[in-house]
């Protein structure tokens, strides 16, 4: 039910990004991107010394490509974590680089790593999880069209203050 209601949270600023995306025929030259992405990991609790925690994550991202390779990305994520006794949302801000590598005209390879700052639910902080501090590392590989549009799916190893796991995601974006 948590799921369903995020994904309905989420429905609406997905049909505005898309409404904008229609029609921009500056999309390839664009600094500009956003993408909305799905994750899923599996990762330990720190805290609680739990291993094989599974959570599931829904993020938007903002990017903004400063070179050929190069680019700053900026997201929020909504995350939802299973701890003993209680499913609880977790959001967090996270801050990085990223690096991409040209492999076939559409097809790139991308590396990306930054710092992040969970902000936990109260549920959490009554079980004694404080706000964590961490760092990311990720790897992947992302289709551009030339409509604009972007197909990506990624694996990155996160390590925070109250917990680390690996993450498998799939991102939807589109430069602007």
């Amino acid at each position: 039910m948590m799921l369903a209601r995020c994904i309905s949270r989420y429905s609406a600023g997905i049909a505005l990004c898309t409404s904008l995306f229609v029609g921009n025929l500056h999309a390839q030259t664009s600094p500009h991107a956003i993408e909305f992405g799905l994750d899923t990991g599996i990762g330990e609790s720190k805290q609680l010394d739990q291993k094989d925690d599974v959570h599931s994550r829904f993020s938007l991202a903002y990017r903004y490509q400063f070179s050929q390779h190069w680019s700053a990305q900026l997201t929020g994520t909504e995350s939802i974590l299973k701890l003993p006794g209680v499913a609880h949302q977790q959001y967090s801000v996270r801050f990085g680089t990223e690096y991409k590598a040209q492999l076939t005209n559409t097809l790139f390879w991308i590396a990306n790593a930054g710092l992040g700052k969970d902000l936990l639910s109260q549920e959490a902080k009554d079980l004694g999880f404080d706000h964590g501090l961490g760092a990311y590392l990720g790897t992947g590989l992302r289709f551009e069209f030339d409509s604009g549009f972007n197909l990506s799916a990624t694996l990155a190893y996160e390590d925070f203050e109250i917990y680390r796991a690996s993450v498998f995601g799939v991102n939807l974006g589109y430069r602007f």
